[in-house]
């Protein structure tokens, strides 16, 4: 890792103790924000405007001319970044893209497409409302089995989830408040699990809380029925602006119903009730916003298809790739796609988390538009990748490596009068290097 990427990680063991940060993949998020909002004030020249959401695109020649945004503002610029998750710019711009998961074949990747049924946590466990009755219907978040043949294409997406930060010290505390109409049968698939397993005691196995500093815990999805709402996000990209706040809306009630069941179900083990109970969402975090994450996770959004796809194949080092502008080496990370019925038992879908071997190169085609499509655009979070390869591709250490990326690209685009797809790569190259960029594993 080198960079800007290299930049906020050292910036963040010099808050922390480097030993407790585990070279600053720990930290607390307004730790972070307060780096990132420092890097940005270190360039007097970078304007941030909040809550501007995108409504139309104005293009010709190949070229964007101006946005216009939903407050009736408008941007006109020599070359646009699409940093968003969604990569709503690329698609408001025509820029060919695709959703879901392509088949195995369609890339000649193991791991593509509609993966097997695992039955873990979900064994012994009936999915009926009443046990043993199909008539009865299935019980909330398990869907019935239409999944397609093994490999094949689909437009389903990893789930999405919040991923709060709680913390026991009552002191700092807001506390987690039931939601209107709590309705606990909405989780009696979770009282199930807790009581067909009962070797099911750790609190990590039902919700993933990990420690970061000052006695708070990063709380993310883990196990049958976590923090994730699967299935819930099927329709997020597709939505306007009031579908997603409906959405998002829909995963923050469901988080809070969650915690709720928790920590008061008597089906679940006493200390992991305990441990919930004691939990609060911390006061110094997100203070704008009772100290719930402003943003859903959006793990996966659309993926534009560029002159380059990156896939599996380069993940595995098995392809040469001459326009390198940083290193991808987090693991191929698939969350649950589908929670399904499956012989009276209850099973999931989708999930991948496979280590790599070593760090891959990223190609620069795989940020930039093709070039009979559009000449001013560069696509660093959204970029041109399929459903497995995006899987490792989605964290932000990488989203600061290709980030960086672009931001040089635009500038060398407009020095030279180039399109982004016609800039001197030895340029870029030389660049990303003199700022620390590493873009060879060897």
């Amino acid at each position: 890792m080198g960079g800007f990427a290299r930049r906020f990680v050292d910036a963040v063991n010099l808050r922390y103790d480097k030993t407790w940060t585990m070279g600053g993949i720990f930290h607390e998020p307004h730790v972070a924000e307060s780096i990132l909002l420092k890097m940005i004030a270190d360039v007097p020249a970078v304007i941030v405007k909040y809550d501007a959401r995108l409504e139309s695109v104005q293009s010709a020649d190949h070229s964007i001319k101006g946005i216009q945004m939903q407050d009736g503002s408008q941007y006109i610029a020599k070359i646009f970044i699409d940093a968003s998750y969604e990569g709503d710019l690329m698609a408001k711009a025509g820029i060919n893209h695709t959703q879901g998961r392509e088949a195995k074949s369609q890339y000649n990747e193991a791991l593509a497409g509609v993966g097997p049924i695992v039955i873990t946590d979900g064994a012994h466990v009936d999915p009926y409302v009443v046990p043993g009755r199909p008539d009865s219907g299935l019980l909330p978040h398990v869907a019935p089995n239409n999944l397609g043949a093994a490999g094949a294409a689909d437009s389903a997406v990893q789930a999405y989830g919040y991923r709060i930060c709680v913390t026991a010290d009552k002191a700092n505390q807001i506390p987690v408040v039931k939601p209107d109409n709590y309705d606990p049968r909405e989780f009696e698939l979770l009282g199930r699990i807790a009581k067909a397993h009962p070797e099911i005691t750790k609190t990590f196995h039902y919700i993933a809380n990990v420690p970061i500093p000052n006695n708070k815990f990063d709380v993310n999805s883990l196990g049958l029925l976590s923090t994730d709402e699967i299935e819930g996000s099927a329709e997020y990209i597709r939505a306007d602006a009031n579908g997603r706040r409906a959405i998002e809306a829909e995963h923050k009630r469901y988080t809070m119903a969650l915690l709720t069941f928790l920590a008061t179900d008597p089906r679940i083990p006493p200390n992991v009730q305990a441990d919930v109970r004691s939990w609060g969402f911390c006061k110094d975090e997100f203070q704008d916003n009772g100290g719930f994450p402003r943003l859903l996770y959006v793990r996966e959004g659309r993926r534009m298809i560029g002159d380059y796809v990156m896939t599996q194949h380069d993940l595995y080092n098995e392809t040469t790739i001459p326009d390198s502008i940083g290193l991808g080496a987090f693991p191929i990370d698939q969350h649950v796609v589908h929670r399904v019925a499956v012989n009276g038992q209850v099973g999931t879908e989708g999930a991948i988390w496979q280590p790599l071997a070593r760090p891959y190169p990223i190609s620069y085609r795989s940020i930039t538009p093709k070039y009979d499509e559009m000449r001013n655009l560069l696509v660093p979070v959204a970029l041109s990748a399929s459903h497995v390869a995006f899987s490792s591709l989605r964290v932000e250490p990488t989203y600061m490596i290709t980030g960086q990326a672009a931001g040089a690209a635009a500038a060398i685009a407009i020095n030279s009068g180039n399109s982004v797809q016609r800039i001197d790569y030895a340029v870029l190259a030389a660049q990303l290097k003199a700022s620390g960029a590493v873009l060879n594993n060897r």
